[in-house]
């Protein structure tokens, strides 16, 4: 009996002591609400995102555009490349933090780009939501 006391304290013990060794802080992210998509002169794939900041010093010294709505602060920034994944891990090399792509609201996709085909575009984009 007693054995099997000490089983058990140990057992909710271990239960109890777990963390959150996988967590993501909102101070270390930057949250996409929009995505451009633009087809450049050249033939590259330009992605622009609209990225909510709710602090007011997010956007300082990156070079990308920034607003003010209401209380918070938003930042354009744009990655190009002659895909959309080599244009995200462009913009990925100029911001700061990581990138949380799942509260994105809307997709705007140039006219130029969308007569020449969205297919792989499209594909890549709901194949990666996040």
């Amino acid at each position: 009996m007693k054995r099997l006391k000490i089983i058990w304290l140990i057992g909710i013990s271990l239960f109890l002591l777990t963390g959150c060794w996988d967590r993501r802080e909102t101070n270390d992210l930057w949250v996409v609400t929009g995505v451009g998509l633009d087809q450049t002169e050249d033939g590259e794939i330009e992605v622009t995102v609209e990225i909510h900041s709710p602090n007011s010093d997010g956007g300082e010294g990156m070079g990308g555009e920034s607003s003010q709505v209401g209380g918070n602060k938003m930042i354009h920034q744009t990655g190009k490349g002659i895909s959309i994944p080599k244009a995200i891990e462009d913009l990925d090399t100029q911001l700061p933090r990581e990138i949380l792509w799942s509260h994105t609201k809307a997709i705007v996709i140039n006219k130029a780009l969308a007569e020449t085909g969205i297919r792989e575009e499209l594909d890549f984009l709901i194949r990666h939501p996040a």
